[in-house]
C-alpha cells in the first residue's frame, strides 16, 4: 500500500554513488546494542544483509552482549552457554558463519592443494612419482 500525504526528504533521496547502504539499527537499541549492532552489520558485505534480517541482528547483537557478560562470571556457565548456542545459531542463520557461507562440497578445492578436478597443480605430483620408480629400477 502506497504512503499518503508528502513524501519526506529521506524517502525521496536517491543514492547516486551506486554503492549499496548499510542497515541501520533500529532506534530502541541502547548505546552498547546500537555500537554492536554496527559492528556485526560493518564486519559483513554491504550487500550481505537485507532489511528483513534487522530482527535478527539485534537478537545477535543482544546475545552477544549478554555473553560476553556472562562469560565474566564462573557462577553463570549454564547461562553463558545457552547464551553462545542463541549466538551460534543466529549467526548460522544470518550466514556469517565459515559453514554457512562455503558449500561443504566445494570448499575443499578452494584450499592450496584442494581436490579441484580443474586444478593443475596436482598433476606434477603423480609424473614425479612415476619418474622415481623409473630411477630406482
Amino acid at each position: 500500500m502506497r504512503q499518503r500525504g508528502r513524501r519526506s526528504a529521506e524517502a525521496l533521496a536517491i543514492n547516486v554513488s551506486g554503492a549499496p547502504t548499510r542497515l541501520t539499527a533500529p532506534s530502541g537499541l541502547n548505546a552498547k546494542e546500537r555500537a554492536q549492532f554496527e559492528e556485526l552489520v560493518n564486519a559483513a558485505d554491504p550487500n550481505h544483509f537485507r532489511k528483513g534480517d534487522t530482527p535478527l541482528l539485534v537478537s545477535l547483537a543482544q546475545a552477544t552482549l549478554l555473553a560476553q557478560k556472562l562469560g565474566r562470571d564462573p557462577t553463570k556457565v549454564g547461562e553463558w552457554e545457552k547464551a553462545t548456542r542463541v549466538q551460534m545459531s543466529l549467526a548460522t542463520k544470518l550466514r556469517m558463519t565459515p559453514q554457512a557461507r562455503f558449500d561443504r562440497k566445494t570448499v575443499g578445492s578452494m584450499q592450496p592443494g584442494g581436490n579441484d578436478p580443474n586444478s593443475d597443480e596436482d598433476e606434477e605430483w603423480p609424473r614425479a612419482a612415476a619418474d622415481d620408480k623409473k630411477d630406482l629400477q
